[in-house]
């Protein structure tokens, strides 16, 4: 694995801030405890939801968030909650047929009309079970949409400037393949398939 896996982290709530989601992460970060490290994104992010459920249920002063724990030879820690999500268009692999809306191929390669929009959980899901239906009712479609998880803080961040003082920022952020398991109001939102 070549990133270091993910840990969770309980933090203060700042005064007066309200989340936004039940993975968002205040901006003021100052941490309290670790309650739980992980190999794969989704179990980090399951146990940051259920976490938050509670803490919002009882009033809590205290909140978790998600970070990438740091590859050898790294030492800063990067947020990766909240996700926001995307969906991508597809090739269709031959041979490939799906059972539901939310199935991904097992391999597929990118068109050029990916979206950069990035959605709420609930929103991508209502999207892609939408376009995915469209796709399964139509017998000579080509296409096919997933869902991608965008982890929140950049890998890294680049900027340039031209020679005539436009600057261009670029941020390269971590993506995840996910294959959703139901609505936001499940415990479990998605099993990654592709890091």
């Amino acid at each position: 694995m070549s990133q270091g896996g993910y840990r969770v982290s309980v933090v203060l709530r700042p005064d007066g801030w309200e989340a936004a989601s039940l993975d968002d992460s205040p901006d003021e970060l100052r941490c309290l405890d670790d309650i739980g490290t992980h190999d794969k994104l989704e179990d980090a992010v399951e146990q940051v939801l259920d976490f938050n459920r509670q803490a919002v249920s009882e009033g809590s002063e205290h909140w978790a968030v998600a970070f990438e724990t740091p590859p050898r030879g790294r030492s800063s820690f990067r947020v990766c909650t909240p996700l926001t999500y995307r969906l991508v268009h597809v090739h269709w692999p031959d041979g490939w047929e799906p059972k539901e809306p939310l199935d991904v191929p097992p391999s597929a390669w990118r068109e050029q009309s990916d979206t950069q929009q990035e959605f709420s959980f609930d929103e991508a899901l209502d999207a892609l079970r939408s376009l995915n239906e469209a796709h399964m009712a139509e017998p000579t479609s080509q296409r096919w949409s997933i869902m991608v998880a965008v982890e929140c803080e950049p890998l890294h961040t680049s900027t340039y400037c031209d020679h005539l003082g436009t600057e261009t920022s670029i941020s390269v952020r971590r993506l995840h393949v996910v294959r959703p398991l139901g609505d936001g109001d499940s415990h479990r939102l998605f099993q990654t398939v592709r890091d």
